[in-house]
């Protein structure tokens, strides 16, 4: 039966190279990048995708569920992997630790089952902590900063690797977004003063990698941007 397809998408990665160096150019030498890579890489072939920007030294790739990164890492992928989703109730944890791959945790009762398992891990899980500071979407409350730190205490085989926020709109630069930043930089604050010391901590997407320089921090997330699209037509320049 002859192929009916109609249909082909083209991706040359050369281009997609291009925005990564695009990218990489608009921050500091020092600042990190993280490529989200989540549904197939936004269509494009995330094994490909992949392959591909390892070769140019980002620091970590973003995904959003444990099926992504387990795919990722059964195709030869060896960077750092953030499963930005989080842990579903289903999933099974132990998977993370053998595979590698860091989660994001963002509500209390997710932290109070890890700290609860944490004995039995073979190795420490990396994790990143997601605190929802104006977004009103995923993560604790910044209230709630301490309440985190207690619930961690004496817990050996949690690693904190990241603190993380995300901005509720960054197309345009606005006094909302600046208070997102104040907000963040004071929950980074209450972690450092109990002894905590977060590797990377990042809150930028790839609107406020243009409009807010203030939020890179450590690293920056780069989504819709790396594939070469613009997050609102004013950034398109």
């Amino acid at each position: 039966m002859a192929n009916t397809n109609r249909a082909v998408a083209y991706i040359d990665l050369s281009i997609l190279e291009e925005n990564y160096k695009t990218i990489k150019a608009k921050v500091s030498p020092e600042t990190e990048i993280l490529c989200v890579v989540k549904a197939d890489a936004y269509g494009h072939g995330a094994v490909e995708v992949c392959r591909r920007i390892q070769s140019l030294g980002m620091s970590y790739l973003g995904v959003a569920t444990i099926d992504e990164a387990a795919d990722l890492r059964a195709n030869g992928i060896k960077s750092p992997i953030l499963v930005m989703g989080g842990i579903m109730p289903w999933d099974d944890i132990s998977v993370f630790l053998q595979q590698n791959v860091t989660p994001v945790v963002y509500e209390l009762s997710g932290l109070m089952k890890l700290c609860s398992m944490a004995k039995s891990f073979s190795n420490p899980l990396k994790v990143h902590l997601k605190f929802d500071t104006g977004m009103g979407r995923l993560g604790f409350m910044p209230d709630d900063a301490s309440l985190v730190i207690e619930h961690l205490a004496g817990v050996d085989n949690i690693q904190i690797e990241g603190l993380m926020s995300h901005f509720s709109s960054s197309e345009i630069r606005d006094e909302h977004g600046i208070g997102q930043i104040n907000t963040f930089k004071k929950i980074i604050e209450v972690f450092l003063k109990k002894g905590f010391q977060p590797e990377i901590i990042h809150m930028a997407n790839s609107g406020a990698i243009m409009n807010y320089p203030e939020s890179h921090f450590t690293m920056v997330r780069t989504g819709i941007s790396l594939y070469g699209s613009h997050s609102s037509k004013e950034l398109k320049d």
